[in-house]
């Protein structure tokens, strides 16, 4: 039985991948100008945390968390003039599972702060009851410890839980802790998603209503 629902943040609640894109761009053309990048590198900047992404463009860990800050100085800029609105039906998919008695949590590969100021720009943090960020856990999605910290904060098993998201890391993080995995249709990596067999691809946000009540 179904008792929660986690959701990632970027690309599932909010249509954050312009400013996503942006703020890469930015912070590359002033940081690695070297580097060329290609719209397929920039899409798949999507969903990894950002020491991953820079990981793959110098071994210099100083800078690789030099090239963090700098990204973070961008995306808190977007944030504070309101860049990134909600994808379609995010408010009342959370306010109706919370008045249905599920718990709702967020597990992202962002930092905590940038995540929860991303939610209360758009009236969404007062839906959520646990919030697992890159802050909280060592080893990040595809490992399952972010969603296993959810589940733990919870008081919930994985079974009880699902998991939904707009990247491959999220569907294989979900199956290696033991969730139901849902994909969003509107995700830019939707091709490659499918290729891991998520237990349910959505076009909506509302149908997760469903899903949780016929389990």
């Amino acid at each position: 039985m179904i008792k929660g629902v986690l959701f990632d943040l970027d690309g599932t609640l909010i249509d954050s991948a312009p400013s996503i894109i942006r703020c890469f761009e930015k912070t590359f053309a002033d940081l690695f100008p070297e580097v060329v990048l290609s719209e397929e590198e920039k899409l798949s900047f999507l969903g990894p945390t950002l020491v991953q992404t820079f990981s793959q463009y110098t071994d210099d860990m100083d800078y690789v968390y030099k090239a963090f800050d700098h990204y973070v100085m961008h995306s808190t800029l977007e944030h504070d003039n309101d860049m990134i609105p909600p994808f379609p039906n995010a408010e009342v998919t959370l306010k109706t599972l919370k008045e249905k008695g599920y718990q709702v949590g967020l597990v992202t590969s962002k930092k905590n702060n940038m995540a929860r100021r991303g939610l209360e720009n758009n009236g969404l943090f007062k839906y959520i009851d646990i919030l697992v960020g890159f802050d909280n856990v060592k080893n990040h999605k595809p490992a399952p410890d972010s969603l296993n910290k959810a589940a733990e904060l919870l008081n919930l098993k994985p079974s009880e839980l699902i998991y939904v998201g707009d990247h491959v890391n999220d569907i294989i993080a979900a199956k290696r802790a033991g969730m139901k995995s849902v994909a969003v249709e509107f995700s830019y990596n939707i091709d490659k998603i499918k290729l891991h067999d998520p237990d349910y691809i959505i076009k909506d946000l509302l149908e997760i209503i469903e899903i949780v009540e016929e389990k």
